[in-house]
C-alpha cells in the first residue's frame, strides 16, 4: 500500500493528546521527548486529577473526577480531541515516550490513507540503563509483544479489530468524528479501546498498522490479571458484551473465574462479581 507523501505541500500540523492522572515523572519524558522530535506540535494534556499539573510546553485541559471514581478514559480521550487545534490526531498513553520518527510517520500516514493507525510500542524495563534516555538507544532494551506490530514491520491495512491498542494510535479528525470517538459509557479500565476498534469497522474505518510509528512504554508495577480494576472491568465487559454479542478481555475474565473472584457464565451471557468474603479471592 502507499504511505509515501503525495503532492509538495507544507505538512499538515499534528496535535498530540495525552491524559494523565498522577505519573508525572512519565508525561515530563513524553514532553521531553516531544520536544526534542517534534517542537511544532500541539501538545493536549487532559488533567483528570492529582497534582495539577502545569502547562510548560503543553496544553493543559482539566476533567473534573470525583476523589474515589474510576477514571474517565474514553471522557478524557473525548475531551482531548475536542481540545485539539489540529486535524490529525495523534494519542499517547501518558506512559508512552514517542521515539524521533513517531509524529512525522504517523502524520505521512494519515496524510496519505484515512484509516485508524496504530504502531509498535516497546515495553521498558524499570530503570533502563540508557544514557539520557535517548529514544533511539531504547529499542534496544525493550520487549515488544508477540501478535502486535513490530519495529520495522511495513504499513499494512485490515488489521484485527481486537488487536487495536490505545496506548498509541492516530487518525484524521473526519475519521474521528465518522467513528463518534469513544463511548463515554464506558467508565475506568479495560473494553473502551476494543469497542471504539469495533465502531471503527462498523463505520467502514479500517484498523493499519505500521513499524515506524515506534514508541516506548515506561514501567510501573500492574497486577496481572489487574485485580485492583475488577469491578470496572466486569462493568465495561458486561457493556460490550450487551453491545457485540461477544467477551472482551476474555484471558483476564478467565482468571478471576479461576480465582473465585467473578461468577462467569459464557453461554447464559452473564458476568458478576462474586461477594466478597463468599469464596472469592482477594480484591
Amino acid at each position: 500500500m502507499s504511505t509515501e507523501p503525495g503532492a509538495p505541500g507544507p505538512p499538515p500540523p499534528v496535535s498530540v493528546i495525552t491524559s494523565a492522572a498522577g505519573r508525572r515523572s512519565h508525561l515530563r519524558r513524553q514532553r521531553d521527548a516531544l520536544v526534542r522530535c517534534a517542537p511544532e506540535v500541539d501538545h493536549v494534556v487532559v488533567d483528570m486529577g492529582g497534582r495539577p499539573i502545569e502547562d510548560g510546553p503543553s496544553r493543559v485541559v482539566s476533567l473534573e473526577v470525583a476523589a474515589g471514581s474510576p477514571l474517565p478514559l474514553a471522557a478524557a480521550r473525548n475531551l482531548g480531541a475536542r481540545s485539539a487545534r489540529h486535524d490529525v490526531l495523534v494519542f499517547l498513553d501518558v506512559d508512552c515516550v514517542p521515539a524521533p520518527g513517531l509524529v512525522d510517520r504517523y502524520r505521512d500516514l494519515v496524510a496519505n490513507e484515512p484509516l485508524l493507525w496504530s504502531g509498535p510500542v516497546g515495553y521498558l524495563p524499570p530503570d533502563p540503563e540508557v544514557p539520557g534516555w535517548d529514544e533511539e538507544l531504547l529499542a534496544g532494551v525493550a520487549r515488544f509483544h508477540d501478535g502486535r506490530p513490530r519495529p520495522g514491520d511495513p504499513a499494512s491495512r485490515g488489521s484485527d479489530p481486537s488487536m487495536f491498542w490505545s496506548l498509541s494510535f492516530a487518525l484524521d479528525r473526519a475519521t474521528w468524528d465518522r467513528i463518534g470517538g469513544f463511548d463515554e459509557a464506558y467508565v475506568g479500565y479495560g473494553g473502551e479501546d476494543t469497542d471504539f476498534a469495533r465502531r471503527a469497522g462498523r463505520a467502514g474505518v479500517e484498523l493499519g498498522v505500521d513499524g515506524s510509528a515506534l514508541a516506548f512504554h515506561q514501567h510501573h508495577p500492574v497486577s496481572s490479571p489487574p485485580i485492583e480494576h475488577l469491578d470496572d472491568i466486569v462493568a465495561n465487559a458486561t457493556r460490550f458484551h450487551d453491545r457485540w454479542g461477544e467477551w472482551p478481555m476474555a484471558g483476564w475474565l478467565s482468571r478471576f473465574a479461576a480465582d473465585g473472584s467473578v461468577d462467569w457464565d459464557r453461554a447464559a451471557g452473564t458476568l458478576t462479581v462474586r461477594e466478597r468474603g463468599s469464596g472469592a479471592g482477594p480484591v
